[in-house]
Protein backbone atom coordinates (compact mmCIF):
# COMPACT_ATOMS: atom_id res chain seq x y z
CA UNK A 1 0.00 0.00 0.00
CA UNK A 2 1.31 3.47 -0.87
CA UNK A 3 1.75 6.28 1.64
CA UNK A 4 -1.15 8.20 0.12
CA UNK A 5 -3.57 5.28 0.11
CA UNK A 6 -2.61 4.36 3.68
CA UNK A 7 -3.26 7.86 4.97
CA UNK A 8 -6.50 8.21 3.02
CA UNK A 9 -7.84 4.89 4.30
CA UNK A 10 -7.09 5.40 8.00
CA UNK A 11 -9.54 7.76 9.71
CA UNK A 12 -7.13 8.89 12.43
CA UNK A 13 -5.19 10.81 9.74
CA UNK A 14 -8.21 12.38 8.01
CA UNK A 15 -7.36 16.00 8.81
CA UNK A 16 -3.75 15.96 7.63
CA UNK A 17 -4.77 13.78 4.69
CA UNK A 18 -7.32 16.43 3.72
CA UNK A 19 -4.59 19.10 3.95
CA UNK A 20 -2.37 17.01 1.66
CA UNK A 21 -5.26 16.55 -0.78
CA UNK A 22 -6.17 20.25 -0.83
CA UNK A 23 -2.55 21.35 -1.32
CA UNK A 24 -1.82 18.88 -4.13
CA UNK A 25 0.68 16.79 -2.17
CA UNK A 26 -0.90 13.49 -3.24
CA UNK A 27 -0.99 14.60 -6.87
CA UNK A 28 2.70 15.61 -6.80
CA UNK A 29 3.93 12.44 -5.09
CA UNK A 30 3.61 9.96 -7.99
CA UNK A 31 4.91 12.45 -10.54
CA UNK A 32 8.23 12.81 -8.73
CA UNK A 33 9.05 9.15 -9.37
CA UNK A 34 10.81 8.88 -6.04
CA UNK A 35 10.19 7.33 -2.69
CA UNK A 36 8.99 9.47 0.19
CA UNK A 37 9.22 10.06 3.90
CA UNK A 38 6.08 11.65 5.27
CA UNK A 39 5.62 13.12 8.74
CA UNK A 40 2.01 13.04 9.93
CA UNK A 41 -0.04 13.67 13.05
CA UNK A 42 -3.27 12.05 14.16
CA UNK A 43 -6.45 14.12 14.11
CA UNK A 44 -6.11 14.69 17.87
CA UNK A 45 -2.76 16.47 17.34
CA UNK A 46 -3.61 18.28 14.11
CA UNK A 47 -3.48 22.08 14.14
CA UNK A 48 -5.01 23.69 11.08
CA UNK A 49 -2.63 26.12 9.39
CA UNK A 50 -3.58 29.69 8.53
CA UNK A 51 -5.04 29.71 5.01
CA UNK A 52 -2.16 31.57 3.37
CA UNK A 53 0.44 29.20 4.87
CA UNK A 54 -1.37 25.90 4.20
CA UNK A 55 0.82 24.95 1.21
CA UNK A 56 3.99 25.75 3.17
CA UNK A 57 2.82 23.67 6.15
CA UNK A 58 1.80 20.73 3.96
CA UNK A 59 5.16 20.74 2.17
CA UNK A 60 6.99 20.85 5.51
CA UNK A 61 5.77 17.29 6.19
CA UNK A 62 7.16 15.46 3.12
CA UNK A 63 10.54 14.79 1.55
CA UNK A 64 11.66 12.96 -1.59
CA UNK A 65 13.77 10.41 0.19
CA UNK A 66 12.72 7.19 1.83
CA UNK A 67 14.59 6.97 5.10
CA UNK A 68 14.33 3.81 7.18
CA UNK A 69 14.36 4.38 10.94
CA UNK A 70 17.62 2.41 11.20
CA UNK A 71 19.32 4.93 8.88
CA UNK A 72 18.44 8.00 10.95
CA UNK A 73 21.12 9.47 13.18
CA UNK A 74 21.17 12.14 15.83
CA UNK A 75 21.70 15.50 14.12
CA UNK A 76 20.65 14.36 10.63
CA UNK A 77 18.59 16.83 8.64
CA UNK A 78 15.93 16.08 6.06
CA UNK A 79 15.26 18.58 3.28
CA UNK A 80 11.49 18.85 3.03
CA UNK A 81 9.42 20.00 0.04
CA UNK A 82 9.25 23.56 1.40
CA UNK A 83 13.07 23.79 1.02
CA UNK A 84 13.74 23.88 4.75
CA UNK A 85 15.37 21.26 6.90
CA UNK A 86 13.85 19.18 9.67
CA UNK A 87 16.44 18.14 12.24
CA UNK A 88 16.43 14.72 13.89
CA UNK A 89 17.42 14.49 17.52
CA UNK A 90 17.71 11.39 19.66
CA UNK A 91 18.13 10.78 23.35
CA UNK A 92 20.22 7.95 24.83
CA UNK A 93 17.37 5.45 24.57
CA UNK A 94 16.90 6.19 20.85
CA UNK A 95 20.61 5.79 20.24
CA UNK A 96 20.29 2.27 21.70
CA UNK A 97 17.47 1.46 19.26
CA UNK A 98 14.30 2.41 21.15
CA UNK A 99 13.18 5.26 18.88
CA UNK A 100 9.44 5.44 19.67
CA UNK A 101 9.04 8.32 22.10
CA UNK A 102 12.77 9.02 22.05
CA UNK A 103 13.37 10.49 18.57
CA UNK A 104 12.27 13.95 17.51
CA UNK A 105 11.74 15.69 14.19
CA UNK A 106 12.39 19.34 15.08
CA UNK A 107 10.45 19.31 18.37
CA UNK A 108 7.84 16.68 17.46
CA UNK A 109 8.25 13.29 19.16
CA UNK A 110 8.06 10.09 17.10
CA UNK A 111 4.99 8.02 18.01
CA UNK A 112 4.90 5.31 15.32
CA UNK A 113 6.63 4.22 12.09
CA UNK A 114 4.68 2.77 9.16
CA UNK A 115 6.41 1.17 6.16
CA UNK A 116 4.56 1.72 2.88
CA UNK A 117 5.38 0.51 -0.62
CA UNK A 118 6.71 3.92 -1.61
CA UNK A 119 8.40 5.04 1.60
CA UNK A 120 7.94 5.59 5.30
CA UNK A 121 5.26 7.34 7.32
CA UNK A 122 6.42 8.73 10.65
CA UNK A 123 3.58 9.53 13.04
CA UNK A 124 4.70 12.41 15.24
CA UNK A 125 3.26 14.21 18.25
CA UNK A 126 2.98 17.72 16.77
CA UNK A 127 2.82 19.46 13.44
CA UNK A 128 6.25 20.34 12.03
CA UNK A 129 7.17 23.92 12.72
CA UNK A 130 10.02 25.45 10.78
CA UNK A 131 10.72 29.06 11.67
CA UNK A 132 10.87 31.59 8.88
CA UNK A 133 14.48 32.47 8.12
CA UNK A 134 15.57 36.09 8.17
CA UNK A 135 16.21 35.85 4.42
CA UNK A 136 12.64 34.64 3.78
CA UNK A 137 11.21 37.32 6.05
CA UNK A 138 13.09 40.11 4.28
CA UNK A 139 12.16 38.73 0.85
CA UNK A 140 8.52 38.65 1.95
CA UNK A 141 8.38 42.34 2.85
CA UNK A 142 6.09 44.46 0.69
CA UNK A 143 6.90 47.29 -1.72
CA UNK A 144 6.82 49.83 1.10
CA UNK A 145 10.10 48.26 2.31
CA UNK A 146 11.79 48.10 -1.10
CA UNK A 147 14.68 50.44 -0.23
CA UNK A 148 15.29 48.65 3.06
CA UNK A 149 15.16 45.24 1.35
CA UNK A 150 17.58 46.38 -1.33
CA UNK A 151 20.06 47.71 1.27
CA UNK A 152 19.93 44.58 3.43
CA UNK A 153 20.17 42.13 0.55
CA UNK A 154 23.02 44.09 -1.07
CA UNK A 155 25.07 44.04 2.13
CA UNK A 156 24.84 40.29 2.62
CA UNK A 157 27.44 37.89 1.42
CA UNK A 158 27.97 34.17 1.51
CA UNK A 159 30.97 32.62 3.13
CA UNK A 160 31.86 28.94 3.17
CA UNK A 161 32.59 27.77 6.72
CA UNK A 162 34.71 24.67 6.13
CA UNK A 163 35.36 24.02 9.84
CA UNK A 164 31.63 23.73 10.61
CA UNK A 165 30.54 21.99 7.41
CA UNK A 166 29.74 18.31 7.20
CA UNK A 167 31.71 16.39 4.60
CA UNK A 168 29.46 14.94 1.90
CA UNK A 169 30.98 12.49 -0.54
CA UNK A 170 33.85 10.08 -0.62
CA UNK A 171 36.78 12.44 -0.15
CA UNK A 172 37.16 15.10 2.55
CA UNK A 173 39.64 17.18 0.48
Amino acid sequence: ETCASYLQSHGEFSRISQLFQEQGIYQDMPSSGELHTILVVTDANYKAPVADSAAYVAKSHITNISVAPSKLNDGDRLLMWHNKYVTISMDESALRGNIIGHMQFNNATLMEVIKASDGYIYVISDMISTPTSLQDYINGLGEEYSIFKQMVLASGGREFDKANSKVVGIDSN
